[in-house]
């Protein structure tokens, strides 16, 4: 089957031919970090033009959808892709809101930035024939290609490419289910992987010192060689192909002259499972100066290696790692946080506080996410200089009845496929608007939906998810006393001070000793505080219910694959009152202040019911997390106990203490897996993650989306598991086999493919 057809190319009309070009090149100026989406402009004409032609004898129309993942490495690449979707959309009459037209085009234009450079390369196609490019920068000066040299022209192209793959896996599985940009195509960067992946680590490497100039993410004050987008692409993109061989090569080739990229090596290690090489390396790198903070990036090494001892479940010597790694590089949020998880760890509770309120924290900086190009953003700026005014043009969403969003027909799942975003958008409205007396089984569903944390941002939402931690374990109240006994507020603190005069001299002394012990609580640390307290009386409202509900029956909690878009379309969809009681939204947002308060099994139970009401994007992202990471620990623990049963094997049998020792071992670690896990075997997740994948790459495919990082890892780990045969197996009977559903599992194939070009899969013959 064919993945690119008329029905998955999304088109939005234009107010004229070319106003999207215009637009764009309007807000060009006002661009930072990574920049905009690629954008393809498309002219649009229904019959033959002839040398007579006019495009008043023509009807002419101006279409333009946006683009990540495309091959932008070179103008022959841009230029067969636009040639392409010309063909596909002029082979046939294409269906246009609800009309067949006989389209031809007859311009495409395809406009990439450079982050590198700060300017626009655009490519212009005239069918049939002529090809040509040229720059465009922020100042609006011009330059085509006739005048820029060979090699120049090189670097534009190699810039060019690495910038739109790293907007292309920086941006992928961005969360929301509308709330995004629909009217877009992404592709995978890497379906050809022995010339995309060696072609972008080589761009990385030509490129690695002026990766600052491409921005950094909202957990880090200002970009640094080790901290920028460049950086974080090479590491999606070695994590997800496991190419970690090539991308060893690449940074040894690097680190002489540009000693902290140690730091890329290490992570490199640790990410192709290479642990005991990683801690030598470290190790040596840290040894070679007797000040370890004159070492290049000592504050990661130093956290690399406290994050070992960690994982490993060892706080104790992961403590002295951490405070190091604070004092080397004190402006940093990711030391500091560390320090305060393995403050936790050691149930150093106040330490962890005092940790948590002397965080560096970002305030300036916000997700980079992919933006459209403002509708009628050329006249605005027109009419700004025209008053002098400087204010940035936002984004803005084109009329509803501008946007051409055909379904594809190529592959259809019932439930999912189909499933209406007028419905999901009245789903939302109805609950903003419902009130308490609508509703007598919800705490009030329009404070659920408004509940503060849920905006939490950067290092804010992170430090709330530490501070979570600790109520957790300790309880609220026990949290509140150890507030008051290590912090001062600062109304406390305004109130003491003019109080201060008018006591004794020796009761002054007193109360400004007792001050002295304690810290001032940061303003934004005590907000935090009054957040939690809203999640935390949300969730036990709605504990209790859950509780009373299962006191009156006996088959309330939903299975791992509830749903009836997982099934057969005709199958009879059957649920529990206290799951119908709530919509799928409603449940969606329960589990997200579970998950933020650390109620991890809660939070499974109100995705999976909010499955079961219907299919939803955001519940089965986060249950694929939330099932991987149950598998993945019930797998290490599995590996543990095996450990231990060799051990007892291979021990002395005279040995009385040893084996005591180990039989002690092995019997807390089967408690504590039967406590924690449903199961031992760590794939009896298997079959829910491979219907929730399944579902979200039909999902994604509905949407014009053909690249996951989430998915091809989950469905990697599946197929590893039960081997991709049995997979497809199970695929064609859960989904292809069913009267209405097509093309569930030639999409599953294509995905097996691409596993298999990376490596990530073994081919089954």
């Amino acid at each position: 089957m064919s993945f690119v057809t008329q029905g998955s190319i999304p088109e939005v009309v234009e107010r004229f031919p070319g106003a999207s070009i215009e637009d764009r090149t309007a807000i060009l100026p006002q661009v930072n970090d990574l920049g905009p989406p690629d954008l393809v402009n498309l002219i649009k004409i229904i019959g033959q033009p002839t040398p007579k032609s006019t495009p008043q004898s023509l009807q002419t129309t101006g279409v333009y959808l946006y683009y990540t993942g495309a091959d932008t490495s070179n103008v022959a690449t841009v230029a067969a892709l636009l040639n392409s979707l010309a063909t596909i959309i002029g082979e046939e009459p294409q269906m246009w809101f609800g009309k067949r037209k006989p389209w031809h085009v007859s311009h495409a234009t395809y406009s990439t930035y450079n982050a590198f450079r700060k300017m626009d390369i655009r490519v212009h196609v005239a069918f049939p024939g002529s090809v040509k490019w040229e720059v465009l920068d922020q100042y609006g000066n011009h330059a085509s290609s006739d005048i820029i040299g060979n090699e120049e022209s090189d670097d534009i192209w190699t810039e060019c490419f690495v910038s739109s793959m790293v907007r292309s896996l920086i941006t992928a599985d961005d969360d929301g289910d509308f709330a995004s940009i629909v009217e877009i195509r992404r592709i995978n960067p890497f379906m050809d992987p022995k010339v995309s992946i060696p072609e972008f680590l080589n761009g990385f490497k030509k490129l690695y010192i002026q990766g600052e100039k491409l921005g950094c993410n909202e957990f880090v004050h200002a970009p640094s060689r080790l901290d920028n987008y460049l950086v974080d692409a090479f590491f999606n993109c070695v994590e997800l192909t496991h190419c970690y061989e090539q991308a060893l090569e690449i940074l040894y080739s690097l680190v002489d002259e540009n000693p902290e990229v140690s730091v890329l090596i290490a992570r490199t290690l640790f990410l192709a499972n290479r642990e005991i090489e990683a801690v030598k390396y470290i190790h040596e790198k840290l040894a070679a100066s007797p000040n370890i903070f004159e070492v290049p990036g000592a504050s990661h090494l130093l956290l690399l290696q406290s994050k070992f001892c960690f994982d490993k479940q060892r706080p104790d010597l992961a403590l002295p790692l951490a405070v190091k790694a604070v004092e080397s590089s004190p402006s940093l949020f990711e030391p500091w946080e560390h320090l305060a998880k393995v403050y936790i760890a050691l149930n150093k509770f106040e330490d962890a506080l005092l940790t948590l309120n002397a965080c560096p924290m970002v305030t300036h900086k916000d997700k980079y996410i992919l933006k459209r190009i403002a509708s009628g953003a050329a006249e605005r700026l027109k009419e700004q200089s025209e008053r002098d005014s400087t204010q940035p043009i936002s984004s803005s969403s084109p009329r509803p009845s501008d946007m051409h969003l055909p379904l594809p027909s190529d592959v259809f799942l019932s439930g999912v496929t189909n499933l209406s975003s007028v419905d999901v958008a009245a789903e939302h409205a109805k609950l903003s608007k419902t009130s308490k007396s609508d509703n007598d089984n919800s705490i009030t569903p329009s404070s659920i939906l408004s509940l503060p944390a849920s905006t939490l941002k950067s290092t804010f939402k992170r430090s709330y998810l530490l501070l979570a931690q600790i109520v957790h374990k300790i309880g609220w109240e026990n949290m509140l006393k150890m507030r008051s006994k290590v912090f001062v507020m600062e109304e406390e603190w305004h109130l003491s001070n003019p109080s201060m005069a008018k006591l004794s001299s020796h009761s002054a002394t007193d109360l400004s000793g007792d001050f002295r012990k304690k810290r001032l609580c940061e303003r934004w640390l005590d907000n935090l505080f009054m957040l939690l307290y809203e999640d935390m009386k949300v969730y036990t409202f709605v504990r209790a219910q859950e509780m009373q509900a299962e006191s009156m029956s006996d088959t309330l909690t939903p299975p791992l694959d509830s749903g009836s878009w997982c099934g057969s379309p005709n199958a009879e969809k059957t649920l529990d009152p206290y799951t119908e009681s709530r919509t799928c939204i409603e449940w969606e947002l329960i589990g997200l202040i579970c998950e933020r308060l650390g109620h991890k099994r809660d939070a499974q139970r109100c995705y999976e019911r909010a499955l079961a009401r219907r299919f939803s994007v955001r519940a089965g992202k986060k249950l694929i997390g939330i099932y991987s990471r149950w598998r993945n620990r019930t797998r290490q623990q599995i590996g543990a106990q095996g450990k231990i049963s060799n051990s007892i094997t291979l021990g002395n049998g005279n040995n009385s203490k040893i084996m005591n020792n180990a039989n002690n071992s092995m019997a807390t670690l089967t408690k504590s897996v039967s406590h924690s896990y449903p199961s031992k075997d760590f794939t009896m997740y298997d079959p829910a993650l491979l219907r929730l994948s399944v579902g979200l790459l039909v999902w994604d495919y509905r949407w014009y989306t053909l690249f996951s990082p989430l998915l091809l890892d989950t469905l990697a780990e599946v197929f590893n598991d039960i081997g991709s045969t049995k997979a497809e197996s199970e695929v064609r009977i859960w989904f292809d086999e069913h009267e209405g559903n097509r093309g569930v599992l030639d999409l599953v194939n294509l995905a097996t493919t691409i596993l298999e070009s990376w490596g990530r899969v073994e081919t089954e013959h």
